[in-house]
């Protein structure tokens, strides 16, 4: 009997150290009284690239996935961008943007391809952006 009472004991004392699981964090009742989200937005990813390289960008599950090219280099440069068989491809004049591109890259696993075709290394450089 002792060995009953003392159990009953400590296990009242373990629920009254930790609580009866029915109690929250401020943090976790503040995020259920918030309201849920409609909409879902990516965010912007973006890259430097240079003369001769790709680099690729996560794309839209459905419709079209925007993006924008910024000649941050000396010369004019060229770009080839791409998703499967669906491509655009342009010259950027020095200090100016090819602003509101967009690509149907609308299919699971698909990535946005951007490649800056001219060639010289320093001299021709673009900054791309998605959102």
């Amino acid at each position: 009997m002792k060995k009953f009472n003392t159990l009953g004991v400590v296990s009242l004392l373990s629920l009254a150290a930790v609580g009866c699981g029915g109690e929250y964090t401020p943090e976790e009742e503040q995020a259920m009284q918030q309201p849920e989200l409609s909409e879902v937005e990516q965010a912007m990813e973006s890259a430097w690239i240079d003369a001769g390289q790709t680099r690729d960008f996560s794309t839209w599950l459905f419709g079209v996935t925007p993006f924008s090219i910024q000649n941050v280099g000396t010369a004019p440069t060229s770009y080839y961008a791409y998703c499967g068989s669906n491509n655009i491809s342009g010259t950027v004049n020095v200090g100016q943007t090819h602003s509101n591109l967009n690509l149907n890259c609308a299919w699971p696993g698909a990535r946005l391809y951007v490649s800056n075709t001219s060639g010289t290394v320093g001299t021709h450089k673009l900054y791309v952006w998605t959102w």
